[in-house]
């Protein structure tokens, strides 16, 4: 045949199977066919699409597969050929066809050579304008047309802004989380618990006048399942039922009560009628102080004011007065909702005394408490976790009722106490007296003293106890727990 000058066929728009004309002759399998996506170009293969006839000197068609007409419809649709390299002429005569055939097989190989070099290359379809390239900057295609780029500076200077936006991204990610742990540790009052209503982390609500602060998000189901869970936990415990009896409404002016003089006793007043207090020398002894205007007739108003100032004046002298014991003791614990109740054989301690626990088997919480006696050998605290547990429990140290200034006691090791003031002193410039009782009657002299200078603060009072042997070759000093150290702080 006769190859005439070879023009790309233009792209159709696909709208139906076809046929779409081929406008170039071509050999049989030299047919492809592409549909432009937004992208990239999608290349079909045998099974969707068709051409007839298999091979043309002149033109031809090609039908599209009904999948791929509707697939594909509205989107450009390129036909392209791809004739196979061949040299199929063999020379049959003298030498001048043998030298044709040998020119013809080195022309076919040149031709399979540069295609299979081209294949790698960026390819455009269709002609381009002459590029004027500025040295330095990479090209790129836009509009179908080659143009200069960005520098390898402007490249650079972009990753720079990419790393700088990425690194923003995460500052922000992290602030707005901090911002969220914030806005979740807001304490908000919630009212009365409520069933089958959200609570958010932080919301307090009361129940039975104990108040309870939510852990975790969660819909309500029961206060002892919330608990159980985690979801929720004590914040403010309900306060134990005093020792007497009757109620103290204005109204009643504790008319529930049996007689005038319990209602005296329970009150602290019953003795207030004697003269057995110098501060209500001027109360008539016959007297039955049943009300407040019996309290006024007799000047208890004005004495009670003295007492009080005379208080006042001693808690300002004196602001910190401790008793503490710091023999480690140990015992065993079972925990029950919140009540933890610890058995101790003679524990010696008293309703009010702050001990500092050490849980060392089970899951009960490590605290100094405020303990409630139950008998010798008995005492319950509460806990700030709920749920079933039990185990073994070290006392470390505990401050005797009646001490102030101070929050507990701390055991560091053996007598190695520190005490944490409530609230701070002003300053580490005040005086101290210190001191603590023979475990046993020795002729060996036992001594509390301030570790170091640099263990006085204003917040924490660090302190050794030991003894000293009152031997002549010397003597053996060491560091003892003692079961009474005393600490009061001046001014």
């Amino acid at each position: 045949m006769t190859v005439e000058a070879w023009s790309i066929t233009p792209p159709y728009t696909i709208g139906g199977t076809g046929p779409y004309t081929i406008t170039h002759p071509y050999v049989e399998g030299a047919i492809r066919a592409y549909v432009r996506l937004d992208t990239d170009l999608l290349a079909l293969n045998g099974a969707e699409f068709a051409v007839s006839p298999a091979a043309s000197d002149t033109t031809g068609n090609l039908t599209l597969s009904p999948t791929v007409a509707t697939t594909h419809a509205g989107r450009p649709l390129i036909i392209d050929r791809a004739t196979p390299d061949e040299q199929g002429w063999l020379a049959v005569l003298g030498e001048r066809e043998a030298g044709l055939a040998a020119q013809l097989d080195r022309m076919v190989q040149a031709t399979q050579e540069l295609r299979a070099r081209t294949e790698g290359t960026m390819r455009i379809r269709g002609e381009l304008e002459p590029f004027d390239w500025a040295e330095g900057t990479v090209p790129i295609l836009e509009d179908g047309k080659v143009k200069s780029g960005p520098t390898a500076a402007d490249i650079a200077a972009a990753q720079t802004r990419a790393t700088e936006a990425a690194a923003s991204a995460l500052a922000a990610a992290a602030s707005a989380a901090e911002a969220l742990a914030k806005q979740n540790s807001m304490l908000r009052d919630r009212g009365a618990w409520v069933a089958l209503t959200l609570y958010s982390p932080s919301d307090i609500f009361t129940s039975n006048g104990t108040s309870y602060i939510t852990q975790t998000a969660h819909i309500a189901s029961s206060i002892a399942a919330d608990l159980a869970a985690s979801r929720i936990r004590v914040f403010a415990a309900k306060g134990d039922a005093g020792p007497g009896t009757g109620d103290m409404l204005k109204s009643e002016n504790l008319s529930g009560l049996a007689s005038v003089p319990q209602a005296r006793v329970n009150l602290g007043l019953q003795a207030l009628a004697t003269k057995a207090l110098a501060a209500f020398a001027d109360i008539d002894p016959a007297a039955v102080i049943s009300d407040v205007e019996g309290l006024a007739a007799n000047k208890i108003a004005n004495a009670l004011p003295v007492a009080k100032a005379v208080t006042d004046y001693v808690d300002a002298l004196i602001p910190v007065s401790l008793a503490f014991h710091g023999v480690p003791t140990n015992g065993s614990y079972t925990r029950s909702g919140n009540l933890v109740t610890v058995t101790m054989t003679a524990h010696g301690m008293v309703s009010g005394d702050i001990a500092v626990l050490d849980f060392t088997t089970g899951a009960a919480t490590d605290a100094a408490y405020v303990v409630t006696v139950v008998d010798a050998n008995t005492f319950t605290v509460v806990d700030s976790a709920s749920g079933a547990t039990s185990g073994n429990v070290t006392r470390q140290t505990y401050v005797l009722a009646g001490s102030r200034g101070v929050a507990y006691v701390g055991r560091a090791g053996i007598g190695d106490y520190i005490v944490y003031f409530a609230p701070a002193r002003p300053n580490a410039r005040y005086s101290f007296q210190l001191n603590n009782i023979k475990p046993v009657d020795t002729p060996w002299t036992y001594s509390a003293e301030a570790r170091s200078l640099a263990d006085i603060t204003a917040e924490t009072f660090r302190l050794r106890t030991g003894y000293v042997s009152g031997t002549s070759a010397g003597g053996y000093n060491a560091f003892v727990d003692s079961a009474r150290v005393c600490l009061q702080v001046f001014g």
